[in-house]
């Protein structure tokens, strides 16, 4: 898959989500039944763009009782000051922010 992090790279036969219908992954998509059924309850989210769909997948996340986490130097806005201001002003409401170089520990 084409400019995904090697840190990010789906494994083979891994869950794709890939039928979403608005800025949220969530949105018209088969991906929080995924998630329950898997018992998958914290997620980690990095792409483009930050202050549109990382940040609406960030909010239905978080009101659909996920722990979330962005990764927040995988992530990128069409400005620094979108991706500041996203960083400094609404992240802390609805998850948290990590860097790639934490998944070294995981």
């Amino acid at each position: 898959m084409a400019n995904i992090h090697p840190n990010f790279q789906p494994k083979a036969g891994e869950f794709v989500i890939s039928e979403r219908s608005g800025a949220s992954a969530f949105a018209g998509s088969s991906l929080d039944s995924y998630l329950r059924n898997n018992n998958i309850t914290t997620l980690y989210l990095a792409g483009f763009a930050t202050h549109v769909c990382v940040e609406s997948t960030l909010r239905e996340a978080h009101d659909k009782g996920y722990t979330t986490y962005v990764v927040t130097d995988a992530t990128g806005a069409f400005t620094q000051q979108q991706q500041t201001y996203f960083e400094d002003e609404i992240l802390h409401h609805f998850g948290k922010g990590i860097l790639v170089e934490a998944f070294d520990a995981i």
